[in-house]
C-alpha cells in the first residue's frame, strides 16, 4: 500500500503542471503490476514479465539518455528546472 501511495503522490505532483507537457516535450508513463498508462490516461493491459517492486521516477531525455533517476516523489518543478538546464531547451527558449 506504501509503494501505490508513493506513485500516487508523484503522479498528482506531474498531474499539476500537465499544462505544461506540450511545451516541455513531457510525456508520462506509468508502468504497474496491473499495466501502463500514458499521461494520466486508464490504465491498459501490458504484459508484464515480472513484478514490478517499489518505486522510481525517471526523466528520459529525448536522446534517449536518463538524465534523472529517483527512488523519491520529487517536486514537479525539478523536472522543469533541469528540462530548463539542458542546452537544447536553453537554445529553444533564445531561439523564441
Amino acid at each position: 500500500m506504501k509503494r501505490r501511495k508513493i506513485k500516487q503522490n508523484q503522479a498528482k505532483l506531474l498531474e499539476n503542471i500537465k499544462k505544461k507537457f506540450k511545451e516541455y516535450k513531457l510525456c508520462l508513463i506509468e508502468h504497474t503490476n496491473q499495466g501502463e498508462r500514458t499521461d494520466f490516461g486508464a490504465i491498459e493491459d501490458a504484459h508484464v514479465t515480472e513484478e514490478i517492486k517499489g518505486f522510481k521516477v525517471f526523466l528520459v531525455g529525448l536522446d534517449g539518455s536518463v538524465k534523472l533517476e529517483s527512488s523519491e516523489v520529487e517536486p514537479a518543478q525539478k523536472f522543469l528546472d533541469l528540462i530548463d538546464s539542458m542546452p537544447m531547451r536553453r537554445n529553444e527558449l533564445n531561439d523564441h
